[in-house]
């Protein structure tokens, strides 16, 4: 490959692969949220948080993740954070306009990148909070019925 087209192709990367931006946005943690010292056995009034976590660990198709995700500092800084929140129903199919609880809970979790290691481990769990089979109905409310509760996330 010559040099020009080397760097046309590092110019054509770099301008569609280009940074996300993942400062910091204004929010406000739905009523009953708690603060990142609190352990999730602490909520009280936010069933959706500890029956997502529940679910993770019971469900058979989640639960190596979750373990896995839970072993990692970051993931499970991160899906704490999310579980708090009630985030899971957050769409990362638009990495431009994600949602202020998942921008949060990826900065004060220390993932800044889609190519964080520990993103590996977040990822499928997406996938099974979405899952209207999985943990859809506890964690995002998704049913998969079409309903009023469904996100349509999952379906993406």
């Amino acid at each position: 490959m010559s040099a020009t087209r080397s760097a046309i192709v590092l110019a054509v990367f770099l301008a569609t692969g280009g940074c996300v931006d993942l400062s910091p946005l204004n929010y406000t943690a739905p009523e009953g949220g708690i603060s990142d010292a609190a352990p999730l056995d602490a909520i009280e009034g936010d069933g959706r948080a500890v029956a997502c976590d529940t679910c993770f660990a019971a469900q058979p198709t989640c639960s190596a993740t979750w373990r896995a995700c839970e072993s990692d500092k970051v993931c499970n800084k991160f899906a704490a954070c999310m579980s708090q929140m009630s985030c899971w129903n957050a769409s990362i199919t638009d990495l431009m306009n994600l949602t202020p609880c998942l921008v949060s809970c990826s900065l004060s979790a220390g993932v800044t990148s889609q190519n964080s290691p520990a993103a590996t481990l977040i990822s499928p769990l997406f996938t099974c909070a979405q899952d209207p089979l999985r943990c859809g109905p506890v964690c995002a409310g998704i049913t998969g019925d079409g309903g009023s509760s469904d996100s349509g996330v999952a379906g993406e």
